[in-house]
């Protein structure tokens, strides 16, 4: 959780802990060996998602791989893990974000409809499992201009405004100063 909700009023600068997204249809994320399987810890895998040409949604390491969705029309991917190693992935579909995420409260997996969101991004902010208490999946991401975030604690229900975002969100997440931070490219 973003204290207050909040971002620093300076840039603080450091590297991620995974690697920064290269395409749309690909990103990053640490966890465990599998899904559902903290007990390697949070951050003993590097996981990619990726979206494939035959319309899957795929969650993959080095030793296993999930075929988590299958969709048309995507035109944009994020994905995390929560604490308990359960996927998170928001997505465009005809120009509308969804989130595919546990539902604890249902106990199954769920989708929400989430409307016209820019450049949806996801991340873990802690990966100490002894602070199940504090952690949230973040979604980060633009509306007309504003940075927001929502969190996993308040069910992506309420949208916080950070600010005017400096152009198209690119990535967030766990930066090795133990902040929360965000990358920005020129909107295009």
């Amino acid at each position: 959780m973003l204290p207050d909700n909040q971002i620093s009023s300076e840039p603080i600068a450091s590297s991620f802990y995974t690697p920064i997204r290269q395409s749309v249809f690909f990103d990053y994320e640490l966890g465990g060996s599998d899904f559902q399987d903290n007990s390697t810890g949070l951050d003993s895998h590097l996981w990619k998602c990726r979206y494939t040409r035959d319309g899957q949604i795929r969650v993959y390491n080095n030793i296993v791989s999930h075929d988590v969705l299958t969709l048309l029309n995507v035109t944009e991917i994020a994905f995390a893990f929560d604490i308990n190693m359960q996927p998170v992935i928001a997505y465009n579909q005809n120009a509308v974000t969804h989130l595919y995420f546990f539902d604890s409260i249902a106990a199954q997996f769920t989708t929400i409809v989430l409307g016209k969101l820019e450049h949806p991004r996801l991340s873990l902010d802690t990966r100490v499992i002894s602070q199940t208490d504090i952690a949230d999946v973040i979604l980060a991401y633009t509306r007309n201009g504003i940075l927001c975030i929502r969190y996993q604690r308040e069910r992506y229900g309420a949208e916080h405004q950070l600010g005017i975002s400096p152009g198209r969100l690119w990535h967030c997440g766990m930066m090795k100063n133990y902040r929360f931070g965000f990358v920005f490219r020129p909107e295009q």
